[in-house]
């Protein structure tokens, strides 16, 4: 069982040097790595801005994403939904990106958010997106959300 433990370390550790490891924040970003955090900020926008549409334009017809909301993984159906009570209601927003990757037309991308609602409450959580780059635009293809997404 230690060899087994200690063999899958080994293995993690080479795909890391193969794949150029995880790309941090406050490391120095490749120009896609920049692209896909604009499409992050672009997604808090427009849930400011109250744009339900342009902000489902940026999930891929066929995602599979699990938000802190839902009881199971949803699609784009869903994703709607499920974001129409509340979408309206984000007044600010703060991000810490934490992780982020591109593997070709792939990208991941782990952060902590938090954001204001028009009382002054304030949610904050964690979330991971999975981007993929098809005739030139980045798309959201899987996606979850979780963490303390309570108000404060």
């Amino acid at each position: 069982m230690k060899y087994s433990a200690k063999l899958l370390v080994v293995l993690f550790g080479i795909s890391l040097l193969f794949s150029g490891g995880v790309q941090a924040f406050g490391q120095e970003w490749s120009a896609e790595q920049k692209e896909v955090w604009k499409m992050e900020v672009a997604y808090w926008d427009l849930l400011k801005e109250g744009n339900l549409k342009g902000y489902m334009e940026l999930w891929h017809k066929d995602v599979i994403a699990w938000p802190h909301w839902a009881k199971k993984p949803i699609g784009t159906e869903g994703l709607e939904k499920g974001t129409i009570p509340w979408y309206k209601f984000v007044t600010s927003y703060d991000l810490k990106p934490e992780a982020i990757n591109i593997f070709d037309k792939f990208a991941i991308i782990y952060y902590r958010f938090s954001w204001t609602a028009p009382d002054g409450s304030k949610r904050t959580g964690r979330i991971g997106h999975f981007w993929m780059k098809q005739d030139g635009k980045w798309q959201i293809i899987g996606g979850y959300s979780g963490g303390s997404s309570s108000a404060e």
